[in-house]
């Protein structure tokens, strides 16, 4: 099979008008992967890169034979030129030639291998240092490590559900307290809805119960005499727990933890140095 340098027909081959082909930058191989097997499903030429190559037929071949090895053969050529084609030329320059898409492909993840590396570290890091307090929205804190969650699994580490609920519930701040306690308590694991709408629940209550502590000191006309404080609220539970958490820093007071963070220990090298 001669060597294809998949350049000079790129004019044979109609890319789908509602699909944007990514050329490969140095940043971005797992999106070009991704735009890359799109584009060439829907042209329907990503044979070569689901089958490996079927024997040269001899002259005396059946039809069909020679049919396959031809469909093969285009479905290669096509892969080729697509691939080369939409990257930075220095960045082609690079990976060696062959006479195969799928070795061509294997090249380019090798290639990208301690990108990869470094991009898990990076969204590793991210996950650790993500605070409540940048968002001061318990939804968008959660969605947010829910990001770095999905990259994570995406590049082969799954921490599980499980695990991403208990990491939640221990470093959202002290005003949870009275929630944390409530799922440490329990056997039962709560999902990641589950714990979103809690929180979401519980933050949206203390929001109502400030609001009507300023209501109250701020307005002379209103009804009630004395000042709105968390001894006289039905919102005292919200506050309680404060007083055994002086620091306010975030993290779990010692008398929350319970057989959950036994069972996390361990999981994760973030548990283990923060424990």
């Amino acid at each position: 099979m001669a060597q294809y340098d998949g350049m000079s027909n790129m004019g044979a081959l109609s890319v789908p008008r509602n699909s944007a082909m990514l050329t490969l930058n140095g940043t971005n191989h797992k999106q070009w992967v991704e735009s890359l097997m799109l584009n060439l499903t829907l042209m329907r030429v990503d044979l070569a890169l689901r089958m490996d190559a079927p024997p040269k037929p001899a002259d005396d071949a059946t039809e069909k034979d020679k049919k396959s090895y031809e469909d093969w053969e285009h479905s290669n050529r096509c892969c080729l030129m697509l691939m080369r084609y939409n990257m930075d030329e220095s960045i082609r320059d690079s990976i060696p030639q062959t006479e195969s898409a799928k070795d061509f492909l294997a090249a380019i993840k090798e290639k990208y291998k301690k990108f990869s590396k470094n991009e898990k570290n990076e969204c590793l890091t991210l996950f650790h240092r993500t605070n409540y307090a940048d968002t001061g929205d318990i939804r968008a804190h959660i969605d947010k490590l829910m990001g770095c969650y999905q990259k994570l699994k995406g590049m082969g580490l799954d921490l599980g559900e499980d695990y991403m609920v208990w990491f939640v519930m221990e470093t959202i701040p002290s005003q949870f307290d009275s929630i944390r306690s409530s799922y440490n308590a329990q056997k039962e694991q709560w999902t990641i809805e589950e714990m979103t709408a809690i929180l979401a629940k519980e933050e949206e209550d203390m929001k109502k119960g400030r609001a009507r502590s300023i209501s109250m000191v701020t307005n002379p006309n209103n009804s009630h005499k004395r000042k709105f404080t968390p001894n006289n609220s039905s919102d005292q539970r919200f506050h309680k727990k404060r007083a055994t958490n002086p620091k306010g820093n975030g993290q779990a007071s010692s008398s929350s933890t319970g057989h959950k963070n036994e069972f996390f220990k361990g999981k994760c090298n973030f548990v283990n140095a923060s424990a």
